[in-house]
Parts: structure tokens; C-alpha cells; sequence
């Protein structure tokens, strides 16, 4: 006998299906979707496994990936998630039922809430014009659980930054199984994942697989005695897979009322006069967004070519800081050592009242190049560069780098080696981006509270409403009242505006009754 399976990404859920009766190890796989929130964007291209053979183990895969929005915006940097398994409901999962409890009150769900919410053994009670003493039955709404058959595995571990979850099997060749207990080892927890843009990580991997199990009554004698069984043939089985964002940073800025800044720049021969041009009034621009000033801000700069030279101590004068700027001029090769190396000893507090205290003025170290380093002559470049850029890591300064242009490996040795953290490194495709990456680095970005972060998580918006004076941000939405009062009573706070089907509860957009 032989069974076909489908498996498609939709843009929902994962549903996985039926197991025949007349093998001890067969399944229909109905389809896998992933719930996404808008943060994420998931490739849906349907997927069929085709015609299958009982004990088969199958795999297919699903990419998620940083949606267009969130490329574009430049205030936000890494996303986390998670991929959660829920019960997969039948049919139209945003139709509606109303549900009764033993107390006779009664509530109305769309039908993936009540499948997440109730469960075979409490399903609830009909309404029928009034609350009934006869049960649902949980399996007309929602469908029998394959969830813990599967499994989702990371199918790009290069980036080290993501988290599988194994199904029940453990054994390295799960196609074949072996008679001994060891071979199934039930695990019930959540796939996690992490996506970053400054570390170009912006597209994860996953790949979905079923060990398709037995059905009760058909066990083969070979199936292991520790490992799990589904219990009704001839049904169709089925699991959602939710893709669900648990956290967004904030890429990290110069966000100090006193701060000493050295700017390491470029000024090899392979940077044009008219790049050079625009170099240096995204240079002077990031002059004005900081705007030193004696209690405030401090700057300095370094420079190199076939060596660095130090063109400005650490001064809050700004009209010297423009002239250094503009008095650059550009010829010869890369020596970044030298450049970091005399920053270095410039945000060092020799004592010569360059340099402030750290505690009270954190040193800061901006370094805007287009290429790897290739000087000084008889040395290894880029292993001395990295001892300066570690040295002055070591010694409390924040490193950010700026590649203009650079290639791929280059753009990972500076994210990986100079910059204090990947975070800390831009990609400027060409010079004319590079005035609004350092105008970033520059300002104080208002941080999100934890209620802010938690709404654009769950996938809420952030947006402002009228609610009652007693009310403060990101009230609880799910039930009345909170923004219900009448005008002169109210006042304008953030609320989360979790879309058709949710609600805020204070906490994170949930599904709720209608």
C-alpha cells in the first residue's frame, strides 16, 4: 500500500497528516505552514513529497527571513525567534464557535484559539441557544497532534546562532530503526533562531522532518517499546509550526553626554578626489550631529595611507576639527595599524589633558576605510591592524568600523577583527551612504520599553489611543474599560494594536474572544 504526501508552506500553519492501517508504519503528511510575524517573512512555495513507502523517514525545508521592512529600517538590528508547536485546527481556522463551561457561561473563539486553548479532555461544552451539558467533541475543530514527530533542525549551522529541536528519535540513522530503548528520547521543546543584518545574517534555514510512526494495533514487533505511537489509523494527523519573534535589539550608538571620539580615516590612493569630497562632508556632518562642546563632547582624529599620522588631539574646538577634515588629501597604500595604534594612544590618558577620565567620559574609536590593509611593508597587515584594534578593546574603547565598498571577506574581517562586535560594523555599499550610517552611529535612539518590545514581538504595531486617565502605555486591551471612558476622562498613551484576531493583554498579542 502506498500513501502520497504533501508538505506546503503556506503562511500560517503546519499541519501534518494521517497514518494509514493497513502498515505498521505509514503517514499522510496533509501540509506545513509557518505563522509569521512582521518582522519575518517565510518562503510559502508549496512543497510535495510525492508518493511514500511505510517507515520512510521525510525532510523538506522552509527559509525565514528578515522581511523587506526590517532591512530598510535603520534603527532596528538583530531579530530572535522561536518556532513553537500549537494544535493544528480543521478548515477555516479564523471561523468562530462558542464554547460553555461547567458554569454555564459561555465565550466565542476563532477556531485556532480554541484549539490552543482547550483539549481533548476539556474541550468545553456546546451552545446550542444556551450552554448544553454535552461536550464538544475537540476532533470536529481541531486535528488529531503529529507534533511530537517532528523535528526542525537547522539546515545552516555555519552561523552558530541558531538552536534544533529533535522529535522522539535519537538514533544517527533514523531511517533505520534499531530494536534498543535507546533509540527514542521524546523532547518537547522550542526551536530558537537569530538573524542579523550587521553580521549579514539575514536568512535562516529550516529543515522539517517526519519519522513516521505506527498506529496502535499495527505495531511492528521491530518498532522499539520506549518509542511513541499515534493512535487512530486512518485519520488525518496535524501540527501548527509558529514562527514567533522573541526579542529586537537596537543597533548600538555613541549615546554619551560626554564621550571622546577619535575618527581613524582613510586616505589611501584608492579613494578618489570626489569620494574623498564626499568622505569628508559625511565627516564634517557627523562633526555637527555630535556638536563637542567643553562639558560635552570631544574629538580627535587619526589618519592613514602608507602610514597613519595623528592630525588632531582630542579637543571640543570644532571649527579645528572641521579644518583636520578638510585638510585631508589622499595618495599610497592601507596601513590601518598605524592609524588604530595612535588613536589608541591618543584616548590612553597619558596625562596631557587630551583625554578625559573613562568613568566619566567613555573613549569611542570610528574607523572609516574602503579596503584590507596592505602596510607596513615586511609585516603581516592585518595581523598587526587586529593587535591594535584588540589592544585598544582591551583598554575600554568601543570600536565602530565603517566599510565603504569593501568586498565580502574584507567586510568580515573588519566585522570580525577590528569592530568591538559585529554589531558594531556598517556595510556602506558606496561612499554617498556613508553620511547616513555615521549620522546613525551619532544619535541617541530612543530605547523601546519592554512592553513596546513585546508588542512588535508578539506582532503588534505601536500606535496611540485615547484611554482612561488611570491609564498608562500599553494598557490590557482584552478586557473592557481601560480605554472606554469619555473624552474629557482620558488622556493620548501607546497601545498595542495587535490586528484582526488579538489583543494586547498587557503583555503580548494573544488571540482573543470575540
Amino acid at each position: 500500500m502506498k500513501h502520497k504526501i504533501i508538505l506546503s508552506l503556506v503562511a500560517v500553519v503546519a499541519v501534518i497528516g494521517g497514518v494509514a492501517a493497513m502498515s505498521a508504519y505509514e503517514a499522510h503528511v496533509i501540509n506545513v505552514t509557518a505563522h509569521i510575524e512582521n518582522a519575518l517573512t517565510v518562503n510559502t512555495t508549496p512543497i510535495e513529497f510525492g508518493t511514500v513507502f511505510p517507515q520512510e523517514y521525510l525532510e523538506k525545508q522552509f527559509d525565514v527571513k528578515l522581511s523587506s521592512s526590517f532591512i530598510a529600517e535603520d534603527r532596528v538590528d538583530d531579530v530572535t525567534y522561536i518556532i513553537k508547536q500549537k494544535p493544528m485546527p480543521k478548515g477555516d481556522r479564523n471561523a468562530k464557535i462558542t464554547v460553555c463551561n461547567e458554569e454555564k457561561d459561555f465565550k466565542e473563539y476563532v477556531v485556532y484559539a480554541y484549539c490552543h486553548y482547550f483539549t481533548p479532555e476539556n474541550p468545553g461544552y456546546v451552545w446550542a441557544d444556551g450552554c448544553t451539558s454535552n461536550k464538544i467533541d475537540y476532533y470536529d475543530y481541531c486535528y488529531l497532534s503529529l507534533c511530537p514527530f517532528l523535528s526542525k533542525t537547522d539546515g545552516d549551522p555555519a552561523d552558530e546562532n541558531d538552536t534544533s529541536h529533535v522529535s522522539y528519535y535519537i538514533d544517527p540513522t533514523p531511517a533505520s530503526p534499531n530494536s534498543g530503548d535507546e533509540y527514542c528520547e521524546p523532547t518537547i521543546v522550542n526551536a530558537s533562531g537569530k538573524l542579523a543584518k550587521n553580521e549579514g545574517d539575514i536568512s535562516d534555514t529550516w529543515i522539517v522532518d517526519l519519522k513516521v510512526p505506527p498506529v496502535k494495533g499495527f505495531i511492528g514487533q521491530d518498532w522499539p517499546k520506549t518509542c511513541p505511537y499515534v493512535e487512530e489509523d486512518n485519520q488525518s494527523y496535524g501540527c501548527e509550526l509558529w514562527i514567533e519573534v522573541t526579542g529586537i535589539s537596537m543597533p548600538p550608538t555613541i549615546c554619551a553626554e560626554k564621550a571622546d571620539v577619535m575618527t581613524v580615516l582613510d586616505r589611501s590612493g584608492s579613494i578618489s578626489s570626489v569620494e574623498l569630497v564626499v568622505l569628508q562632508n559625511a565627516a564634517l556632518a557627523f562633526v555637527n550631529a555630535l556638536n563637542p562642546s567643553t562639558d560635552g563632547v570631544h574629538m580627535g582624529q587619526t589618519s592613514f595611507a602608507d602610514n597613519g599620522t595623528l592630525d588632531l588631539h582630542l579637543t571640543d574646538n570644532k571649527t579645528a576639527i572641521e579644518t583636520a577634515i578638510n585638510n585631508l588629501t589622499t595618495a599610497g597604500y592601507t596601513n590601518l595599524y598605524e592609524g588604530i595604534s595612535l588613536a589608541k594612544t591618543e584616548l590612553d590618558n597619558p596625562g596631557d589633558s587630551h583625554d578625559r577620565e573613562d568613568l566619566d567620559s567613555p573613549d569611542f574609536m570610528v574607523i572609516i576605510t574602503d579596503g584590507d590593509p596592505n602596510r607596513p611593508v615586511g609585516a603581516d597587515p592585518k595581523a598587526l591592524a587586529k593587535g591594535a584594534a584588540d589592544a585598544a578593546k582591551s583598554a575600554g574603547v568601543t570600536i565602530f568600523v565603517v566599510g565603504v565598498g569593501t568586498t565580502p571577506d574584507t567586510a568580515d574581517w573588519l566585522r570580525n577583527n577590528i569592530a568591538t562586535s559585529p554589531a558594531h560594523y556598517f556595510d556602506a555599499i558606496d561612499w554617498d551612504d556613508l553620511q547616513a550610517i555615521l549620522q546613525g552611529i551619532a544619535t541617541c535612539q530612543e530605547q523601546p520599553s519592554e512592553k513596546e518590545l513585546a508588542c512588535i514581538a508578539s506582532g503588534g504595531t505601536v500606535q496611540t489611543s485615547m484611554c482612561c486617565l488611570a491609564t498608562s502605555d500599553f494598557p490590557d486591551q482584552c478586557s473592557v474599560g481601560a480605554c472606554g471612558c469619555a473624552p474629557e476622562n482620558s488622556h493620548e498613551v501607546k497601545v498595542c494594536n495587535c490586528g484582526t484576531g488579538k489583543c494586547f493583554d498587557g503583555n503580548t498579542c494573544v488571540p482573543v474572544p470575540f
